[in-house]
């Protein structure tokens, strides 16, 4: 072990979405950073056989996890969702974040992503759009990256800098003397090594995260670690048919508004006094042309962003498989710039709801196995949540005469086949949750690992509550604010 020591100042563990967001931040002011990732330098699904399904099954876990430099920023769409005004007021503390900090950070992060939000109120003025407030629902928009996968839009800075980053490693073991992290062991290669660091910052991903602090759990004694493990609830209430075109599209096609992407979307927020959800409502439209569509998309956008020969040719390939149908894409985008869809396999108002974070619900080794179980557990409130979310939409879609919404076949599910139907989102959270003491969460209020000086957690996995939608820019916000104090506190 003497002759593979490693030593830094500041060790990222895991080189995807956070990881690398993190790196570029911290590069601007220490110059000794190493990032270790269990896969290589191109991201790759890989199948995990050390995991056993309890309870619901979380698909995500098990089939959509992508290992190497970039992570599952190579999967997902770049879409970026804020916490509601609301949720920002009632949990900005519990999240880390100052009074009045988490609208400042996340207006950085556009800066520094180079994303032009989405101008909602211009957007409905210029279109002409109302929704009533008897309704009980928002109408607004996500923001999208122009490149969501981080490793090519931090391409020049891994490029400059390639000896940063150690590939193929797998962390394993933690040494800790005097509440310090003096050094973690990686399996590289059948061969092992100690990294050794000033700060330590694990950016793995939720499960893989949750999996370590398992592991080592006879290290950092915290009864919490993977308790309150959760995702967003996503379900299919029922199918649409629209009653004006018009005005459908205007409302619900995607598009480009002042140089920014958009999808639109509802909102809608319950409490009372058992429990307080939000969730978003969006429309998704089947087509035997699905394909051919995604590729145009991609090959349009890999056009703009390398203005290629090789992309334009196969843009212009792609076009001519889809026959007219491209000309009707084309008419519309440059009539009024939306993204028009085909739905000759119909049309589905499809619910992302916010699932209440049950202490039971959890990743766990099993000792005698080695392997580590996931017992995804949902409360089954959320089904009457998510019901009253259709109703409100059914009014106001059918009384301002947009679409009509058949609810026939939600309507009568219980909360027994609500769980056998409802699937995750892709987004799992929990199980290193922020606390205010050590005995009921992992990290203190700076993502430091409780009993520990200079270890840290980030990422989705450090919330307990996940607001309606895509968690990971309010895990980049959180992410920002870590390295705002890691500057500070070196």
């Amino acid at each position: 072990m003497k002759n593979n020591i490693i030593e830094t100042d500041i060790l990222i563990i895991g080189g995807g979405t956070l990881g690398l967001f993190i790196y570029s931040q911290l590069k601007k002011k220490f110059r000794n950073i190493k990032v270790i990732d269990r896969g290589g330098l191109k991201p790759k699904i890989a199948k995990k056989n050390n995991l056993i399904n309890k309870g619901v099954y979380h698909k995500g876990t098990f089939k959509k996890r992508a290992f190497g430099i970039g992570g599952n920023s190579s999967l997902w769409g770049g879409q970026l969702a804020e916490f509601t005004n609301a949720e920002i007021k009632k949990y900005e503390l519990d999240l880390g974040f100052k009074k009045n900090e988490t609208k400042k950070i996340y207006r950085r992060l556009y800066k520094l992503l180079n994303i032009r939000k989405s101008d909602l109120n211009n957007f409905v003025k210029d279109h002409n759009l109302k929704i009533p407030n008897k309704y009980g629902i928002k109408y607004f928009h996500t923001s999208w990256l122009k490149e969501p996968n981080f490793s090519k839009f931090y391409k020049p800075c891994l490029d400059k800098n390639p000896n940063d980053f150690i590939i193929n490693a797998k962390a394993e073991k933690l040494f800790i003397k005097n509440r310090r992290v003096t050094g973690i062991q990686c399996l590289s290669n059948k061969k092992k090594y100690l990294l050794k660091a000033k700060k330590y910052i694990f950016a793995s991903g939720t499960v893989e995260t949750i999996k370590f602090f398992q592991n080592n759990k006879n290290k950092i004694k915290l009864n919490s670690i993977g308790s309150y493990f959760h995702d967003h609830l996503g379900i299919h209430v029922g199918n649409i048919q629209p009653i004006n075109e018009r005005k459908f599209s205007n409302y619900f096609y995607n598009g480009i508004y002042k140089n920014s992407k958009y999808q639109p979307k509802l909102l809608f927020k319950f409490s009372n006094s058992k429990y307080s959800l939000s969730a978003s409502g969006e429309f998704k439209f089947y087509s035997k042309y699905e394909k051919e569509i995604k590729k145009i998309k991609k090959g349009y956008i890999d056009l703009l962003n390398e203005m290629k020969l090789s992309h334009l040719l196969k843009l212009i390939i792609q076009s001519i498989k889809l026959n007219n149908k491209f000309f009707e894409l084309l008419w519309l985008f440059l009539l009024k710039k939306k993204i028009k869809p085909f739905y000759d396999k119909g049309i589905y108002f499809y619910v992302q709801s916010e699932q209440l974070a049950e202490k039971e619900s959890y990743v766990k080794l099993n000792k005698l196995s080695k392997k580590f179980i996931i017992d995804w557990k949902i409360n089954g409130v959320e089904l009457d949540f998510i019901k009253l979310f259709a109703l409100k939409t059914k009014a106001f879609l059918e009384k301002e005469d947009i679409a009509k919404l058949n609810l026939n076949n939600f309507s009568n599910i219980n909360q027994i086949k609500f769980k056998k139907i409802v699937r995750d989102t892709n987004h799992p959270s929990g199980g290193m949750i922020i606390s205010k003491n050590r005995k009921t969460g992992v990290v203190d209020k700076n993502y430091c690992v409780w009993g520990t000086k200079n270890l840290y957690v980030t990422g989705s996995c450090l919330l307990k509550k996940s607001s309606y939608a895509n968690i990971t820019f309010t895990s980049l916000a959180m992410a920002l604010k870590l390295t705002d104090y890691l500057k500070k506190n070196v």
